[in-house]
């Protein structure tokens, strides 16, 4: 039986008997493009398993996970745009749609080479000529490694970019990067409590005590856990501000119980840790997913909005006294080592303006800080990063170039804010994206979380979902369907 609007190949006489005649190029098009949409959606549920496994081998802390990260994703990435350029040739890629993004992103790329690349620079004081390096880098090795990584995040963004493109993709994305943190925070838990304290791997070489899950660092892991509960309080706030256009399809009551469960143990892992600026930065996070979804709810939302906050302010403390004894005795008996961070920053600052325009390459502050030490900084010590990453971008770029990464931040930004008030369904994913930016901004003040690369797989992965396209008020995509958009030109 021949289906209406669908063709048929044709038999035509050739030499030797009848033959199928070539499908059309609309059909051969079609065909293309049911192969692309069932690739995107393998990437769908493995680009999320990526971010979430990431995380396991200490936070992505070591060269290896690097290498292995840079070469999964460009492997990945290969394989699609061969598939996608042998089967829809004349479709743009997404990124044509955040020219703005990938120029800056090029910018730091460019920025990071430069560094290691063989160009003149200006002798160091207090480092003799003769072993002075022919490089901006005081740390080759580590340089090449750190643009290794910095590639592998761009990968990262346009590999999402391509798949959030489709929202239906985007919602189940979400949904498994949620279900990871809530098995990171499990995990992090039953680690603490029941197993002796240790990484999933090994003994953990510090923090004992507090909850670290499979990271090194209880603040780092602490912004990890931030992350899943901006998302955990997304959906659940949605529900309760009546702003059920916010992710779609809505949550059944089931669901919604399974969020609530979750959310509680990403923040009974969260207070676990017993980072004090982890627990506040996420506070402040939380807020903010509070305020705009009660700003887009209107007037009955922004009441019910100050109730939330509330409820949310003593559930935060009841999970803190349960769970977070340690961070309550560091917020209260512990002095904040301030003086020492201070006398840190000033030296750093000094370090800075000794070479304010090219930096020290990237990943280079454990080598050229050792030039700028002074004994008002513990000399037993070796500082790794200055934990301030805002310090460390002007450090490793120099002012000028090192301000790009806050520039590309703050672009992003300005673009999810304007999807959060032009979008009238599916701006949960925008609320989201804004909130891991500030998130990222307060927490930066005072460490180094997000120079960690589990945390930054994850930051790109939440802000791509911010910016995908938001479906339409009954669950249709507000954009055209994925055939619509090969004819179109826009990507899957």
């Amino acid at each position: 039986m021949i289906e209406l609007g669908r063709e048929t190949p044709q038999f035509v006489p050739k030499e030797g008997g009848l033959k199928y005649a070539p499908l059309s190029a609309p059909a051969a098009g079609h065909l293309g493009s049911k192969q692309m949409d069932m690739l995107a959606d393998v990437l769908s549920w493995g680009l999320p398993a990526f971010v979430i496994l990431i995380a396991v081998p200490q936070g992505a802390t070591s060269a290896l996970a690097w290498i292995g990260a840079a070469l999964v994703l460009s492997m990945t990435g290969m394989v699609y745009f061969l598939i996608r350029a042998f089967c829809v040739p004349h479709r743009t890629i997404e990124l044509r749609h955040h020219r703005g993004i990938a120029y800056l992103s090029g910018s730091i790329l460019i920025a990071a080479a430069w560094g290691v690349l063989p160009v003149p620079v200006r002798p160091l004081s207090g480092l003799p000529n003769d072993v002075h390096p022919s490089h901006i880098s005081l740390a080759f090795g580590a340089g090449q490694l750190a643009l290794l990584r910095l590639a592998s995040y761009a990968m990262l963004f346009v590999l999402m970019t391509e798949v959030c493109a489709n929202p239906r993709r985007a919602e189940r994305m979400l949904t498994l990067l949620y279900v990871g943190f809530v098995a990171h925070a499990a995990w992090a838990l039953l680690s603490l409590y029941a197993l002796g304290d240790t990484l999933l791997l090994g003994d953990k070489p510090a923090y004992q005590g507090v909850a670290t899950g499979t990271f090194v660092n209880r603040n780092s892991f602490a912004s990890f856990m931030a992350m899943g509960a901006v998302i955990g309080t997304a959906r659940l706030a949605a529900v309760m501000l009546s702003a059920e256009r916010a992710f779609l399809p809505r949550a059944s009551n089931g669901a919604v119980v399974l969020q609530v469960l979750g959310l509680l143990l990403i923040l009974s892992a969260l207070a676990a840790t017993g980072s004090r600026m982890g627990v506040f930065s996420a506070l402040i996070a939380i807020g903010s997913v509070i305020c705009f979804l009660a700003i887009k709810a209107g007037t009955l939302g922004r009441r019910t909005g100050w109730a939330l906050s509330l409820g949310a302010f003593v559930l935060a403390l009841f999970i803190l006294s349960t769970f977070g004894q340690t961070t309550l005795e560091r917020l209260v008996f512990v002095p904040a080592d301030w003086e020492v961070r201070l006398e840190l920053y000033r030296q750093t600052w000094a370090m800075i303006m000794a070479r304010p325009w090219v930096g020290y390459g990237v990943d280079g502050f454990h080598v050229a800080f050792e030039l700028f030490h002074q004994p008002d900084l513990r000399m037993d010590r070796t500082w790794q990063l200055p934990h301030n990453t805002y310090l460390s971008l002007w450090v490793d770029y120099g002012i000028p170039l090192g301000s790009l990464t806050l520039v590309l931040v703050a672009v992003v930004f300005a673009k999810l804010l304007r999807a959060l008030r032009q979008r009238r369904h599916g701006y949960g994913p925008a609320v989201i994206g804004c909130a891991v930016i500030i998130l990222a901004a307060v927490h930066s003040l005072a460490d180094f979380s997000f120079e960690i690369a589990a945390n930054v797989y994850v930051f790109i992965a939440l802000v791509c979902l911010g910016l995908a396209p938001a479906r339409g008020s009954e669950g249709t995509e507000s954009k055209p369907d994925d055939m619509e958009r090969m004819e179109t030109g826009r990507g899957l």
